[in-house]
This record gives C-alpha cells, structure tokens and sequence, in this order.
C-alpha cells in the first residue's frame, strides 16, 4: 500500500510541475525524497555525450528503480525528470555531494542518505546495490 501511495505521489508532483508557473523549478533534491532514488554524475565536458547516451539506453532499468539522474558537466545540468531545473540546482548539488572532487557519481536512496559514490559511472553495480535495498526489494516482491 505504502509503494501504491508513493506512486500516487510522485504521479501528483510531476502534474504539479507540468501545471506549475513556468518561473518555478527544481532548486534542491528534498523533493524527491522517498519518490526517487538520484544517481548524480558529475563528468567532463567530452564525456557528457557518452554519459547521456548510456543513460537514455538504459531507460526501462532506470524507470523500473524509480531514480531520477542528473548529470553535471562545466556549467550546465540534465536530467530525465520532465521538471524544469533552477539555476541554483548545480550549484547545490555540487556543494553537497562534489565538494572535494570534480567528477564522480552519488546514489542516493529514497531516504535521502547516499548509499554509494564512485568515480566512474557503473550502472550494474548501481542496479545491484539498489536491488539489494530493502524498499527496492519489497517493489520487487509487490510486482511479482
């Protein structure tokens, strides 16, 4: 029941920002706890189309673990959410989760706590860890 109304919930943010005034955005993650789990990617410019192109290709694996992506390269940020992100949004995610490093990849869990951080992205050893999450393995048994 618990996944059913998060479901519900994250249906209901995502018309709200579809119905929203264009001015409002994304500006911080909080929104998305316990209706999302985040990978942040920070790359290098020349890596980004790689990047992208591994992350749209594996959109039914992404969609089926709820995350939301956001990949970060110089000064622009992407993301497979359809809502529009802020200005400030890159400039947060880095100060939390890219103090000390340029690059790199955060997982974050529906519960809001980093679950995992790489240099490189690895999208299997995500699926993995993510798998093995509690929440995620009750999705799974509520699918079946």
């Amino acid at each position: 029941m618990f996944y059913r109304l998060a479901a519900l919930f994250s249906c209901l943010f995502f018309l709200a920002f579809a119905q929203a005034d264009p001015v409002k955005r994304l500006e911080n993650l909080d929104i998305l706890e316990w209706t999302h789990r985040i990978i942040l990617i920070s790359v290098d410019a020349q890596q980004k189309p790689e990047i992208l192109q591994r992350l749209e290709h594996e959109k039914a694996e992404i969609d089926e673990r709820h995350i939301a992506w956001f990949l970060l390269s110089d000064d622009d940020i992407l993301s497979n959410l359809d809502a529009g992100l802020s200005s400030a949004l890159d400039e947060v995610i880095r100060k939390e989760h890219f103090r000390n490093r340029e690059n790199g990849v955060v997982l974050i869990g529906k519960d809001g706590g980093v679950k995992y951080r790489a240099n490189t992205l690895d999208l299997d050893e995500i699926y993995g860890r993510i798998d093995l999450m509690p929440m995620r393995r009750a999705e799974m048994a509520e699918s079946n």
